[in-house]
């Protein structure tokens, strides 16, 4: 046991159909690629996949394989979520909380950057402001360019820090480092 609780294996398939599907399969035809009911990979919870190499296709397959099929990777998927948090595998997780960390430190990252940019902008212009409408158009219109070049750029930074930060706590709780 770690720190995330037990160890979760995919279920296998239960008793009653595991019999009914090596009795369904100790019925096929003699070149049928499952092997007969006696044999013992028929005991192993069966590949609900025909073989590969005998060239079937999933038009060949037979209602129980299919069946057989969905409820083998139903029980994969529900084994693999139902611990996570979030009920989502790890490697989704990652993706979607640093893309979330990113775009959380790019919004509170260029609203700083460009009120900052702003003040910037009036303090090294204070002493030469402008006279006639045009300079306090072309005056306005510069600070604005810079206050946004400055605010994506803080934006980025910002963004791009709190998703590696972000990154590695989960990766090293992932790893059970944390």
């Amino acid at each position: 046991m770690d720190i995330y609780g037990p160890k979760s294996h995919p279920p296998s398939l239960s008793l009653s159909k595991l019999q009914s599907f090596t009795t369904q399969m100790a019925s096929s035809p003699p070149n049928s690629p499952n092997p007969p009911a006696n044999s013992p990979t028929a005991m192993a919870p069966p590949d609900p996949k025909p073989d590969a190499q005998s060239g079937t296709d999933a038009e060949d397959w037979t209602a129980a394989q299919k069946e057989a099929l969905q409820a083998h990777l139903s029980a994969r998927r529900t084994a693999r979520t139902t611990d996570a948090r979030l009920s989502l595998p790890t490697p989704q997780r990652l993706l979607v909380g640093t893309s979330t960390a990113f775009l959380v430190g790019l919004t509170l990252g260029g609203s700083h950057g460009f009120s900052l940019a702003g003040l910037r902008f009036r303090a090294e212009n204070a002493h030469r402001l402008p006279k006639e409408p045009t300079g306090w158009y072309l005056y306005h219109k510069s600070k604005n360019y810079r206050m946004m070049l400055e605010g994506v750029r803080e934006g980025v930074r910002m963004g791009g820090g709190w998703r590696c930060g972000r990154c590695c706590f989960w990766g090293r709780r992932r790893c059970g480092m944390w």
